[in-house]
């Protein structure tokens, strides 16, 4: 159906094509493209708010509660964790490895205002790592004295 052109040059561009796909499928090239988006993967993130508790819960499974680092600077709520990559099996040859949290980094904004940041706690089971933020609870004294100027 097809035919070369009176030059070869579809005949060429399709042996150089054939030889580019060749190539991307044979060495460490099918490794690289399988593995090329694992080292950047975030892990995914549930908010809700519920019972005056602001909750995140963030997908890492894989991972010890020591390997989680929380901090909060000013009204940026940052949640990280830097693991040492465990040494590979030379007999095991993966071809996409896509929960192997080796760092990640996620920060939300948090309002201080409304919401207590030393009251935040966290808890890390089946996988999810879950925060709990509660609301400021401003209650007003019973009762109070108001002096007169």
């Amino acid at each position: 159906m097809f035919k070369n052109n009176e030059n070869g040059q579809f005949g060429h561009k399709l042996h150089n094509f054939s030889r580019a796909i060749d190539s991307f499928f044979s060495g460490n090239n099918l490794k690289d493209f399988f593995q090329a988006d694992a080292a950047h993967v975030i892990p995914a993130a549930n908010i809700w708010e519920e019972n005056n508790n602001l909750y995140i819960a963030l997908a890492a499974a894989g991972l010890q509660k020591e390997d989680f680092k929380i901090s909060l600077e000013r009204d940026l709520l940052t949640i990280s964790t830097e693991k040492q990559p465990e040494k590979a099996n030379e007999k095991v040859k993966f071809y996409r490895k896509e929960f192997n949290f080796n760092f990640f980094q996620r920060s939300f904004r948090l309002d201080l205002k409304e919401f207590d940041p030393q009251q935040i706690s966290a808890r890390y089971e089946n996988g999810v790592l879950t925060l709990t933020i509660p609301q400021r609870i401003e209650k007003a004294p019973d009762s109070f004295k108001i002096n007169v100027q």
